[in-house]
């Protein structure tokens, strides 16, 4: 249910919010949903058929970094899925199996960046 729930999610509050507010960044999304939609972004990023240049954009946008050439390699199958095909082989790919997320912290005193 939480993928379903993230999607809806990324498609009502992420997407229209940027569509809506004419912005590049959309809502932030609930807190305990925040690492799925980290592990859903590269597939979704395909699936809304975005450019690299985008999703260099977005990546840059939310400090996210992943190398689209690893999930490439689904792009064929993504791009012909209707959303509920798109939930199902989400729900398919076992995340937490395929997946792995490192997370690292930037610490900024006024614009000065200080790293950890």
């Amino acid at each position: 249910m939480m993928i379903k729930h993230t999607i809806i999610e990324k498609i009502s509050d992420l997407e229209l919010a940027k569509f809506l507010n004419d912005s590049e960044k959309g809502y932030t999304g609930h807190s305990k949903l925040k690492e799925l939609h980290i592990k859903i972004l590269p597939f979704w990023n395909i699936y809304l058929n975005n450019t690299q240049e985008d999703i260099a954009k977005e990546k840059e946008l939310y400090n996210i970094n992943y190398d689209l050439n690893n999930f490439i390699k689904y792009k064929y199958k993504i791009n012909i899925m209707n959303i509920d095909d798109f939930i199902k082989f989400i729900r398919q790919m076992n995340l937490e199996e395929l997946l792995d997320i490192k997370c690292s912290y930037s610490i900024y005193i006024k614009n000065k960046y200080i790293t950890s």
